[in-house]
């Protein structure tokens, strides 16, 4: 997945007189630096890279997204995928800002967890901002590229007008696979995350993840194309898949052409929702 990287340089509070709520953004917005530097892939070409952003981090720090960016670039002509360590998770004060921080209102809570291009044929800015507020409040991290050669990546992200939102995230190991189900509280009338109700975790059985990969291979999902709009009362079904080479999102009203993809995630996740649309 890609990391946006906001051009705009928020300006420090007076010694003294910080807000706390910009004081834990600029925490946060710290954390995201340090996600970007840690997870370039690296050929030996981009490890020079790498020490050169390093160099110009330590220098720079409120300049170094810019400058990370302009780095990757500069090694291949196409946009460079930026995974998180799986390891990586949101602090509670992250996940709570998340919830509370108004969508619709001056700056988001978070910036895309998605670069420029992932949804060419959507309000960009406003789509990437508004489903990484999403994942944050539910405490999921942007995805990472597994690391094992029969790894295997992915998460099913499913927001709802009328319903709770929830995501389903499922990791192959290559030889076990573990499922993370999350469920948000009803969306309120100025469509906020609000908090978890159920997280459900568990690992799944050998049976369940070669019918899922089947799922998978039927769906056709690394070929599948997002939709060109968004609804204003419906779902969005949103799909997230990566293996240690490639990843790839797709954005889908009402599930669409992989309808079928959702619906084996939800069966999976043990969270029995209603109102499937």
């Amino acid at each position: 997945m890609y990391v946006s990287l906001s051009s705009k340089v928020r300006p420090s509070a007076a010694r003294g007189s910080e807000n706390p709520r910009t004081t834990e953004r600029d925490s946060f917005d710290r954390l995201m630096m340090e996600l970007y530097a840690l997870t370039i892939p690296l050929s030996e070409a981009e490890r020079v890279t790498r020490e050169r952003i390093r160099w110009t981090a330590r220098s720079m720090p409120k300049l170094f997204p810019l400058f990370a960016l302009l780095g990757c670039l500069a090694c291949q002509s196409t946009p460079l995928a930026v995974s998180v360590p799986s390891e990586v998770t949101l602090s509670d004060a992250q996940i709570e800002l998340c919830q509370k921080t108004p969508l619709f209102e001056g700056d988001p809570p978070i910036q895309s967890y998605w670069g420029p291009g992932t949804f060419p044929d959507q309000p960009e800015e406003f789509t990437g901002n508004w489903y990484s507020a999403e994942l944050c409040a539910m405490g999921e991290a942007p995805m990472a590229r597994p690391s094992g050669p029969s790894s295997l990546r992915f998460r099913f992200l499913w927001i709802r007008s009328f319903d709770p939102a929830i995501s389903v995230r499922i990791d192959h190991d290559g030889q076990r696979t573990k499922l993370v189900a999350v469920q948000l509280e009803s969306p309120r009338e100025d469509y906020q995350p609000g908090a978890v109700t159920r997280r459900e975790s568990r690992e799944l059985s050998p049976q369940e993840w070669q019918a899922f990969s089947e799922a998978i291979t039927q769906s056709r999902v690394w070929e599948a194309e997002s939709d060109s709009h968004t609804c204003c009362d419906g779902a969005q079904w949103i799909f997230e898949i990566a293996d240690p080479n490639r990843n790839h999102i797709v954005d889908k009203l009402s599930g669409a052409d992989l309808r079928a993809l959702g619906e084996a995630a939800l069966a999976l996740s043990g969270l029995e929702p209603e109102n499937i649309y």
